[in-house]
């Protein structure tokens, strides 16, 4: 974890710009639970997500961390932007036989451009120590 730890850096950011992502947000996760109710129930994550349904804190971080993605990318650098996460339901992949599967994984990354994985995954793809088995 220190060496995840050295990667991390604290942004000040734009309340107006956080509070248009949190819509964005909190419309995802509208759509995931719409998602959920008319699939057929066999799905881990999405059963995950609506059983630790986001509180508002999980949204906001999330808001941030879409904000800061944001940020970053008007550098003209080019880059991956991940989010480590033990949370129970909301960030967290569901992992199979050690491939990240599922729904609200792949939202994220479909409407925000970034990574979902544990801290472990996290610091693999950036290049620091593997992940333990």
């Amino acid at each position: 974890m220190t060496d995840l730890k050295r990667l991390l850096v604290r942004e000040n950011l734009d309340k107006k710009l956080v509070d248009e992502n949190l819509q964005g947000v909190i419309s995802m996760s509208a759509y995931l639970a719409n998602k959920w109710e008319n699939s057929d129930k066999s799905d881990k994550q999405l059963a995950k997500f609506m059983k630790k349904y986001p509180n508002l804190c999980d949204e906001q971080i999330l808001a941030e961390a879409i904000t800061m993605m944001q940020k970053s990318g008007g550098k003209n650098i080019e880059f991956d932007f991940m989010i480590a996460s033990f949370d129970g339901g909301f960030f967290s992949p569901h992992v199979s036989s050690g491939r990240v599967l599922g729904p609200v994984t792949a939202e994220i990354k479909a409407r925000f451009g970034f990574t979902c994985d544990r801290p472990p995954g996290i610091l693999s793809r950036s290049g620091g120590p593997p992940e333990n088995p």
